[in-house]
């Protein structure tokens, strides 16, 4: 979004659609994975009405405490410096980087001797590695998911468990940004409002399309084309920018 503001000359787009965005998002993860939360929210009730806490939680409770615990460092750097990144970091130059940075790390890290662990395998360490990741997606052009992938990577998982954790992770994350920027949205009155309806619309369209064949690629392929989209994207906008600095 940053990119296009910029390189076509477009009017920001507005807070209300950001919103949208991540309310589209937020539905999308939400849907797919309502298997996950079920099983993580039925088995910490029982495992609290019966005191299990202490003396051995099960594996679905165990994933639910830790990607809450996983959840407050993003929710923490994003609190301190939301509005430093929103006026020092959303410009094209800041996004070209990361969109290169990125694109590398995906490369490098998919060269790595492929490992077997699953979500079920993780343990507080791995989660913690995960969560803290994420907050690097709060610089413009880094990409939650994309980051979060790579750090499950790099903790031995597989691409599909990897992709799983991170949206996992992504859907408290996600629910706090929302409930954070609505009150700023609703002060924008019908017009926020309606930008929120299109953002949502748009991006719950496009991510139902998207979330379950992603995971499907996940499973038999590689991450070699999303690093050199995003290496090329990062490539063409360095070039732009030269070009209108000249």
């Amino acid at each position: 979004m940053i990119l296009t503001s910029a390189l076509f000359g477009w009017e920001d787009q507005g807070l209300g659609f950001d919103v949208g965005l991540h309310l589209g998002t937020l539905f999308v993860v939400g849907a797919y994975f309502w298997r996950d939360w079920l099983g993580m929210f039925q088995a910490t009730v029982s495992d609290i009405s019966r005191g299990r806490l202490r003396t051995g939680a099960r594996q679905p409770t165990r994933l639910l405490a830790m990607i809450i615990g996983a959840t407050v460092p993003a929710g923490l750097v994003g609190l301190m410096l939301d509005d430093w990144i929103s006026t020092r970091l959303r410009e094209p130059w800041v996004v070209a980087t990361t969109l290169l940075i990125v694109g590398l790390a995906m490369w490098f890290v998919d060269r790595a001797p492929p490992l077997r662990r699953r979500v079920e395998d993780m343990d507080v360490l791995d989660a913690l590695v995960v969560g803290l990741a994420q907050t690097l997606a709060l610089v413009p052009g880094v990409s939650r998911s994309g980051i979060t992938l790579i750090a499950g990577l790099q903790r031995g998982l597989t691409r599909a468990d990897a992709a799983r954790f991170g949206f996992l992770l992504g859907t408290p994350t996600i629910a706090g940004a929302v409930v954070v920027e609505f009150p700023s949205v609703a002060s924008e009155g019908q017009n926020g409002l309606l930008r929120l309806l299109l953002g949502m619309f748009v991006s719950a369209t496009v991510g139902l399309l998207v979330v379950s064949q992603l995971m499907r690629f996940l499973r038999t392929r590689t991450l070699v084309p999303f690093a050199v989209y995003r290496i090329g994207l990062a490539c063409l906008v360095f070039g732009a920018l030269v070009a209108g600095a000249g």
